[in-house]
C-alpha cells in the first residue's frame, strides 16, 4: 500500500463507503464504540457502512 507521512502504519480493515477511510473505533460521551458497533449503527440507520465522520457530516446535513 501507500505509505503515509511519519511512516505510521495505515490501520487496516472495514473502509467507509463514504470517504474510504478504515472506520476506527471511537470515542463519545464517555462511551467506547468498537468499529464493529459504528458499522453496525450506520448499516441500520443509512444502509452504509460509514465512519463515524462521515455519520456525522450526514447527520448535520438532515437536521440542516
Amino acid at each position: 500500500g501507500k505509505e503515509s507521512p511519519g511512516g505510521a502504519q495505515e490501520p487496516t480493515g472495514p473502509a467507509c463507503d463514504m470517504c474510504g477511510h478504515v472506520i476506527a473505533p471511537k470515542k463519545c460521551g464517555g462511551k467506547e464504540y468498537s468499529v464493529a458497533d459504528i458499522i453496525a449503527g450506520s448499516m441500520a440507520k443509512y444502509k452504509k457502512q460509514l465512519c463515524w465522520t462521515c455519520m456525522r457530516a450526514i447527520n448535520a446535513e438532515n437536521k440542516a
